[in-house]
């Protein structure tokens, strides 16, 4: 009766821990790379640097900062191509601890310009979220 129990026991075990580890896998996610361009497509998956591939191809770049920050999760980063942009950055989302959301200049210093609807003259560059970060000297 007692090797009958301990059989019980062990299967949920088991059991238990083969649902906490599909679970867990289920929720573990590679980090993307989301790209954006001034002559992209916010109807694009924005994964790709390919700025002038047609949006039914799917592989190109997002058109819009905004659109990118939609798609971003935490552990994402948002690399945006040299170019003009006229728009507000709002983050609808927040990164989490150990996993930021960064927006980066893909090409370096001087090559992306914001003009937002905001003058940002009198004002420093404060994060978001604690859990955001700007990277590639925007």
């Amino acid at each position: 009766m007692c090797i009958r129990n301990i059989r019980h026991v062990l299967t949920l075990c088991l059991l238990f821990l083969a649902v906490f580890t599909i679970l867990g896998a289920a929720q573990a996610q590679d980090n993307v790379t989301y790209f954006v361009s001034p002559t992209g497509s916010d109807q694009c998956s924005g994964t790709s640097q390919n700025a002038n591939a047609r949006p039914s191809s799917d592989a190109c770049a997002f058109a819009t900062i905004a659109r990118a920050l939609e798609s971003a999760r935490p552990g994402d980063t948002i690399a945006i191509l040299p170019g003009i942009y006229r728009e507000a950055i709002r983050p609808p989302t927040s990164g989490s601890p150990g996993r930021p959301i960064t927006i980066k200049a893909q090409n370096g210093p001087g090559t992306v310009f914001f003009y937002g609807s905001v003058s940002t003259a009198d004002r420093t560059w404060q994060p978001y979220a604690a859990y955001a970060q700007a990277g590639g000297q925007l």
